[in-house]
């Protein structure tokens, strides 16, 4: 990990070079270069000097006539994030690289931005008490969050995202900041209850094979199709959340036999508990490489969703459908016409 110095010097010269939200959801060569860790042809770098402290400091490498840099930098919502940049190998090249690489912590999703964005509305801009990120990753989440709580809490079971999590509070100045590495509720005992909880868990599920072919760790993937720790972390909330708490959680649902598999397991395992759910649908991609087994099982396809949890109400499932969901429908329409 790079010092903390080193993070806020960075920092300050990509501000100077105006590398902020907007130019980082750009194609322009600062944002496949720290944003989107892709490495970038030497000649776009005029002058190269500029970018001397960043090579000084090990944050850029050269590959032949490329460079890449060894850290991303995600600048969201007035707030900057670094974590390890998947642009790292096992063989001190940028020749190939994944970003699942053992004992290497270096994704933000933009899920968690997502998420993010649809929960900020609904706090109403008001002060809470106590907020929660759970499987907080880089600390996205509950950093963005936590200018609306007395105290923030966030906890990820993965030393390195425990460690960025750390890292990225005290880049970006947040006080009312606590990182617990272990797993959900586990390292909190006595923090509770919370006012409001908040979780981007894992929700990926792939056949051994992928597995062992991406390197991808047991903590990256759920049981139960991809909502095991969803309905974990639904669970604590009986314990944890405030009497009149809510809780958000983004994950993807399999459509499972024609069912919706996440309300069908939320019917089954909530429905004698005071808490009313509203499910927010958006369009999800399916890889292609997993159709075969997804099929499989008998999934034919996932929404991604947004989860609103309010507890103290009586027990219902409100399903509501984004203008996204809509749009890829109308899409989807419109493209086996075409195949037809």
């Amino acid at each position: 990990m790079i010092t903390l110095e080193d993070g806020k010097g960075i920092i300050g010269l990509l501000k100077n070079l105006n590398y902020n939200q907007g130019t980082a959801l750009n194609q322009g060569f600062l944002s496949q270069l720290f944003y989107q860790s892709k490495m970038v042809e030497e000649s776009l770098f005029q002058p190269l000097s500029q970018f001397n402290e960043f090579f000084k400091k090990g944050i850029l490498a050269k590959d032949n006539k490329k460079i890449y840099s060894t850290i991303r930098i995600v600048p969201f919502n007035q707030f900057y994030f670094i974590v390890d940049s998947p642009a790292v190998s096992s063989t001190a090249t940028a020749e190939r690289y994944f970003s699942n690489k053992d004992s290497l912590y270096g994704y933000i999703g933009g899920d968690g931005m997502a998420l993010t964005d649809y929960i900020l509305p609904r706090l109403n801009r008001k002060i809470h008490k106590k907020g929660l990120d759970l499987c907080a990753g880089s600390g996205i989440i509950g950093i963005v969050l936590s200018t609306l709580f007395d105290w923030m809490h966030a906890v990820d079971i993965d030393e390195y995202a425990f460690k960025w999590m750390q890292f990225n509070a005290q880049l970006n100045g947040i006080k009312n900041y606590t990182a617990y590495k272990g797993d959900l509720y586990a390292p909190l005992k006595a923090s509770g209850p919370f006012d409001v909880i908040f979780a981007n868990p894992s929700y990926s599920f792939f056949p051994a094979e992928v597995m062992e072919k991406y390197q991808i760790k047991r903590h990256e993937v759920a049981d139960d199709l991809g909502l095991d720790l969803v309905l974990k972390i639904i669970g604590g909330f009986n314990a944890c959340l405030a009497p009149e708490g809510t809780g958000y959680i983004c994950t993807s649902t399999p459509v499972l036999n024609g069912r919706d598999y996440l309300v069908q397991k939320i019917t089954e395992m909530f429905s004698e508990h005071d808490y009313a759910f509203e499910i927010y649908y958006n369009s999800c991609y399916t890889h292609s490489e997993f159709k075969k087994y997804y099929n499989s099982l008998g999934i034919t396809k996932f929404y991604f969703v947004f989860v609103k949890v309010k507890k103290g109400l009586t027990f219902k499932i409100k399903r509501v459908f984004s203008k996204s969901y809509y749009l890829s429908q109308a899409r989807m329409i419109m493209d086996s016409f075409r195949g037809a």
